[in-house]
């Protein structure tokens, strides 16, 4: 009886340990698809960021050209269309410093931390680097809408 039971501690201390092992893995892989996805959002922001500096370099070209503009379009508001345009570069500049100060404070060394706190961090910068996404996106848009309205 006593080898029975002795069988039985045995095979519950290793299915425990086999148990653990199983759900330390199954975080970890978590952690790291989790992680894949922030870097995944960040590698098609990164793409846009050429497009959004295009747009930086014709809006700025249009402002320094407003003559010519006008010389197109008699009746154009010049002062308008600079306000416009203004408006747009600094609306672009500001989602260019979002790109910038995520890149700066991600910080992907997790030494210390639990798996929890690395999952709430990593939570947290994927709502962050979506946010930044979102917010270049609608700016190349507004650019475009600027742009083809004054060009």
């Amino acid at each position: 009886m006593t080898i029975f039971k002795s069988l039985k501690n045995r095979f519950l201390v290793l299915l425990g340990v086999s148990l653990l092992f199983v759900a330390c893995n199954n975080n970890k892989k978590h952690q790291e698809d989790l992680q894949k996805s922030v870097i995944a959002v960040h590698d098609s922001v990164m793409t846009e960021m050429g497009t959004l500096m295009e747009k930086k370099t014709e809006i700025n070209k249009m402002l320094t050209h407003l003559d010519s503009l006008k010389s197109a379009n008699p009746n154009l508001d010049t002062i308008q269309v600079r306000t416009d345009l203004t408006k747009v570069i600094a609306e672009l500049a500001s989602a260019d410093e979002g790109m910038m100060n995520w890149m700066h404070n991600f910080n992907p060394d997790y030494t210390g931390k639990s798996h929890e706190e690395v999952m709430t961090y990593l939570d947290e910068q994927k709502v962050k680097i979506n946010s930044v996404d979102g917010s270049i996106k609608t700016v190349i848009l507004k650019s475009d809408s600027v742009i083809m309205k004054y060009k």
